[in-house]
């Protein structure tokens, strides 16, 4: 049974004629979104299907809330370092002038590891390995930094947490003194994604940072990215017998330095995606553009175009080369069309002369035979030769195909339960070459090439993207999260294990309130799914067919709410909002007289009472954010906000206690008006910005405290979690342990009296809740404490522990009121460099003891210095 009831809704169409054949090109001089218009009417002319289409989604979601005060892309990352530095700055005021202050004490929730069929748990760039050291390799995480291993995978370590930038395309460790590494910033292989990679901005390069003490301390060096010419990074390679020379391949062309990047120059004025050196002759230098292979042969000083590759479409090209025959030179180019790509080339003569060895089937596609029109070649593309054999080569697309006859056919690696999709690099491991490595939007995995074998590499890699995540509040273990390309999870805490529970890009997602059971989770783009059972098995509640037959307009993350008191009925973010009841097969969809695509929220205490907010275009260039409050259970509705793009609202809080009472928060590098907050239902407002730094907040929540104290709210930022009330007056900074990352969800956990985070690139973290009092005791376990994580913890009676702490950086002190135990197993050790202190003191004001906020943030590996 099926019961639709109409409301008054809010529909706004915009008459925006594209060409399918017109590729939109981002200028960073104009307003964003003039752009983000063109694309999407290019992708209503060309189809959702079209190449490109999930990465500008995605994209457009990012870039649309981090926008300066003009509309336009900022300089992010010097923005986001300002800030860091500001509220450096204000802890350390903190600490001396507020009395009875306790700092956050954040710990890594996970996921560490995910159940399902390939074990994905985050989009990974790039692999470099140690030189020497075959267990030591490093990775690039799209959103979650630099990571090191130095057991072959088995645990990882990251070099980058206090960075303003941790989007990384790449690394290059010197051969000569491997303390000394340098970083690619920016994500390029989603930045380039689009319409034949038009698209090439959003998560731009902040430049080159470069280490001199194994990843505790990064410097910029003289290659800084500048918004008046914005550029996104493929590749940075060092030259091989000079480790002061090296070369990054760039949307602006190729930068060279012959000086350990003190400076660069271009030294070719061309889109570049690829660079590979002559093995044996370094002064030949290759690099692939979009429709050429470059050559050098003064080492990188002169270049000219050798091939101009098949076909009429631009697209990206990978290079390869084998020490096996220096003369070899393979190219593989996207994009793909019906069964066929644009094609894999080969030299055999160092440049000089390329063949097309085949074309066919499509090996960039989806289906198993090649027989299909898929591409991402623009997202992810990579090619590598055997050690071995000069014949053998493997490309990676969505999925890894092989030649053993130079290219001249193809066969698919099966994924199976082996790999996950979407293969961004492949690399054999220079010191064991029958180990083949690849990077994907799952992690890091392995195939050994003598047994056959595959493996994931991916325990303990924080580089998770949340968009959204739930905690439920009658089983104080259970959370679940909505992640970029690896689905939605479900954890429950007594295993450290997370559990895939629906696929695709998970989106909003919510737990019932007063019954665990009842899970709701969503794709992109406002599908969405209901679970009774506590997420063993799910079933649709609403698909696109919904949305066509309702003529309801969805968002990429399309927002959901939950009835305070009613399992069966949701609220969900379209333009109209719905009132979803499902029960027993029985689905009701009422439309409601507010417009919810950015923001969705129902309050707590009184289930009419329903704020929503959408943007809405003005004009070519400009939107703006507009949002309403109904007070009859979205039979009418009134307008309550008016902000513009360079103020986006991104979040909602209503006092539980008091529906009248809501707080706002909002996006965007402008520095008024971060919070706002009404006492009367959003008729006047106040600015509660008070000491926030500019960057964009993304999320608050409203603490429940029965108003002591009063208006307890914690917000998330780009650069992590901040926290006022009424008795504070301000915000103070609530990050003790949390790496610099974009928070994205917050949720609290009332009867454990933690706050939970979930961030974009480095998973989910938890802390106490801001308190002046002491916890009476704490008792650690062996894996309690995070290797590379500073924690302090102070107890008024006793702290016990049997922790292990010998993971390098790790920093923790205990402090308690009665006595501190360290039982059998406990085990603190320095030759990693981890710091382990205990005293024996009533609790302290101001939070944390002297020294222990080291000289980077927060006390965290990886910071910028100046």
């Amino acid at each position: 049974m099926r019961v639709t009831i109409f409301f008054l809704f809010i529909l706004v169409f915009i008459p925006v004629f594209l060409a399918a054949q017109d590729q939109p090109s981002f200028n960073p001089a104009e307003p964003f979104h003039k752009y983000s218009r063109q694309m999407d009417a290019y992708y209503e002319q060309v189809g959702k299907k079209a190449p490109g289409y999930k990465q500008w989604k995605r994209l457009q979601w990012y870039q649309e809330t981090r926008l300066d005060a003009n509309g336009k892309v900022p300089a992010m990352a010097n923005l986001k370092q300002q800030a860091i530095e500001q509220i450096s700055m204000r802890t350390q005021q903190l600490r001396t002038t507020q009395n009875d202050l306790f700092m956050a004490s954040w710990n890594f929730l996970g996921p560490t590891a995910v159940t399902s069929s390939d074990d994905g748990i985050g989009r990974v760039n790039r692999i470099t390995f140690h030189p020497t050291i075959a267990n030591t390799f490093f990775v690039a995480a799209a959103g979650g930094g630099l990571w090191k291993t130095t057991n072959a995978g088995s645990n990882w370590t990251c070099l980058t947490d206090g960075l303003p930038n941790i989007n990384t395309s790449g690394m290059a460790l010197n051969y000569n003194n491997t303390n000394i590494m340098y970083l690619l910033t920016g994500d390029a292989d989603a930045s380039s994604s689009g319409a034949m990679g038009c698209c090439q901005f959003g998560q731009y390069s902040s430049g080159v940072l470069k280490t001199y003490d194994g990843g505790n301390t990064w410097s910029t060096t003289g290659l800084i990215n500048t918004i008046s010419n914005p550029w996104v990074g493929y590749n940075i390679k060092m030259h091989p017998t000079n480790p002061d020379i090296l070369f990054v391949t760039s949307s602006s062309g190729i930068y060279r330095t012959v000086n350990g990047g003190a400076t660069w120059s271009v030294v070719l004025n061309a889109f570049t995606y690829d660079l590979e050196f002559k093995p044996g002759n370094p002064s030949v230098v290759y690099a692939s553009g979009r429709q050429d292979i470059f050559r050098s042969t003064d080492g990188g000083v002169n270049w000219a175009s050798v091939y101009t590759l098949p076909g009429s479409m631009n697209g990206r090209t990978e290079l390869a080369v084998t020490a096996l025959d220096a003369n070899y030179l393979y190219a593989v180019c996207g994009p793909a069309g019906n069964n066929s790509f644009r094609g894999l080339v080969r030299s055999t003569d160092g440049g000089d002369n390329f063949t097309v060895r085949t074309n066919i089937p499509n090996i960039l596609g989806r289906d198993q035979f090649g027989l299909d029109a898929d591409d991402q070649s623009s997202y992810d593309l990579t090619i590598t030769v055997a050690p071995a054999n000069k014949e053998n080569i493997v490309v990676g697309g969505i999925y890894l195909w092989q030649s053993v006859n130079g290219g001249n056919t193809f066969s698919r690696i099966p994924p199976s339960s082996s790999y996950h999709a979407d293969i961004h690099d492949i690399k054999y491991h220079p010191l064991a070459p029958h180990l083949l490595y690849h990077c994907s939007d799952g992690g890091v995995y392995l195939l050994n090439t003598l047994t056959a074998m595959w493996s994931d590499l991916n325990t303990g890699l924080q580089v998770t993207q949340y968009y959204k995540i739930s905690t439920a509040q009658t089983n104080n273990h259970q959370l679940t999260g909505g992640t970029q390309d690896n689905g939605t999870h479900k954890m429950n805490l007594i295993s450290p294990v997370y559990n895939r529970i629906l696929g695709g890009d998970g989106m909003d997602n919510g737990i019932s309130p007063s019954n665990s059971n009842f899970i709701y989770g969503s794709l992109q783009n406002g599908v969405f799914f209901k679970s009774i059972n506590n997420g063993s098995s799910f079933f649709n509640i609403l698909d696109d067919n919904d949305h066509d037959n309702e003529n309801l307009s969805p968002a990429w993350v399309t927002p959901l709410a939950l009835h305070p008191t009613d399992n069966n009925t949701v609220f969900i973010g379209t333009a109209p909002v719905i009132k979803l009841y499902e029960e027993a097969g029985v689905r009701l969809i009422t439309k409601l007289a507010l417009s919810g695509r950015s923001v969705l929220t129902v309050a707590p205490s009184n289930a009419d009472k329903i704020y929503a907010a959408s943007r809405i275009t003005v004009s070519e260039n400009s939107v703006i954010y507009k949002t309403w409050r109904s007070d009859n259970g979205g039979v009418s509705a009134t307008e309550i906000l008016s902000t513009y793009s360079s103020t986006p609202i991104t979040g909602l809080a209503v006092n539980p206690d008091n529906a009248n009472e809501i707080f706002a928060c909002f996006g965007g590098f402008d520095a008024d008006n971060k919070v706002l907050k009404s006492n009367d239902g959003g008729a006047n407002w106040t600015d509660y910005t008070g000491s926030l730094p500019n960057v964009p907040v993304n999320c608050i929540v409203y603490y429940d405290t029965n108003g002591s104290p009063d208006d307890a709210i914690y917000i998330g930022t780009d650069i992590g979690v901040f926290y006022r009330d009424n008795s504070l007056g301000d915000w103070i900074p609530y990050n003790m342990g949390l790496p610099v990352v974009e928070v994205t969800d917050l949720e609290i956990q009332y009867s454990s009296g933690v706050l939970r985070a979930g961030t974009y690139g480095r998973g989910i973290w938890q802390t106490p809740l801001f308190s002046t009092t002491c916890t009476p005791s704490y008792v650690f376990s062996a894996n309690s404490h995070n290797p590379s994580t500073p924690y302090f913890y102070q107890a008024g009676t006793s702290i016990t522990s049997t922790a292990q702490l010998s993971g390098a950086g790790a920093n923790v002190q205990y402090r308690a009121g009665g006595r501190v135990i360290l039982q059998p197993g406990f085990y603190a050790s320095t030759l990693t460099d981890a710091k382990f202190s205990a005293t024996v003191g009533s609790c302290l004001s101001g939070g944390v003891p002297p020294g222990y906020l080291l000289p980077t943030y927060n006390g965290l590996k990886g910071n910028l210095v100046q």
